[in-house]
């Protein structure tokens, strides 16, 4: 064993039965920075060299092992003598006589600083891919100037829903929203101002959409859908009524409309229930027809399909 040890790249150290050390390689001082003479006048130069917070949880996992007659490893962080904070390995295992009797414990202990960098940095790369992946999926269901979901997201909702709706026999309801003369708006203060105008617009109808299963997205342009599920065409209507005349409340200046002094919406709402026959991704169109009869019939209206 000696000779092996001599040559090894690894801190080589033998414990008798009492934990009193009997022998040690050179590499102690590569390891630690403490050389021999010093690594047996200190005797228990692992407790006096490891990091606080890991004793508890090695002491633990020695006793542990050692009382099933185990051998065991355990990676942890050390003070080096010279040059502060290192990883290491501990290695251990039980030594007996012939007659099976416990003499002590022979360790080994290798560097493994520059293994674990490597892993804290894969560790670390991988969790910034994902960080990056998550917001790439967010962004691509989401809408960037509004923050609401886009039409990509609210079009994979509408299918979920309807099969939602068929399976568990309820009502789904979508609202679908146009700001009236928005052209003349942006005409009158320019986009930037268009896109506040929007985004004022988003703010409330987010705010309007109470439960977790609703949900709003921003269409196209000035366009927004709200999707409604277990929602009655009664109290859609009434949803939609109330956006409608609490957006013309929000007074924003719009002098060039020909149904108000401010921005006001046109409204369309259509309602499915289980009985429906068309297929999901032709819902939209119903609400859309609605829509485009509300634009015809004047403005600032609410028209239910």
């Amino acid at each position: 064993y000696k000779a092996i040890a001599l040559s090894s790249a690894s801190w080589e150290a033998w414990y008798d039965e009492h934990g009193w050390l009997l022998w040690t390689n050179d590499m102690v001082k590569e390891i630690t920075g403490y050389d021999v003479d010093e690594t047996f006048e200190i005797n228990d130069i692992m407790k006096h060299i490891v990091i606080p917070r890991y004793k508890c949880n090695i002491t633990k996992r020695f006793v542990n092992e050692l009382s099933k007659d185990e051998c065991g490893k355990e990676e942890f962080k050390i003070n080096h003598k010279i040059s502060g904070e290192k990883w290491v390995l501990l290695s251990w295992r039980p030594v007996y006589d012939e007659n099976q009797i416990f003499k002590g414990i022979r360790t080994s202990v290798i560097d493994i600083s520059d293994q674990k960098k490597a892993e804290f940095a894969a560790r670390d790369l991988a969790s910034q891919l994902r960080r990056e992946k998550e917001i790439a999926e967010k962004n691509s269901l989401t809408d960037s100037m509004t923050g609401l979901s886009n039409r990509r997201y609210l079009e994979d909702r509408i299918c979920y829903e309807y099969s939602r709706m068929k399976r568990c026999n309820i009502e789904l309801s979508i609202i679908m929203i146009d700001v009236d003369f928005f052209k003349q708006y942006n005409d009158t203060f320019g986009h930037l101002e268009g896109d506040e105008c929007l985004k004022i617009i988003s703010k409330l109808l987010k705010k309007s959409v109470k439960r977790g299963t609703d949900l709003v997205a921003r269409y196209g342009g000035e366009e927004f859908v709200i999707l409604l599920p277990d929602t009655s065409k009664r109290a859609a209507f009434k949803i939609a009524n109330k956006l409608k005349n609490n957006i013309e409340s929000l007074e924003i200046p719009n002098p060039l409309s020909e149904v108000s002094d401010f921005v006001t919406v046109s409204i369309g709402v259509a309602t499915f229930n289980n009985k429906t026959n068309l297929p999901p991704n032709h819902l939209l169109s119903e609400v859309d027809k609605a829509l485009y009869f509300a634009k015809g019939s004047g403005r600032n209206i609410v028209i239910n399909a």
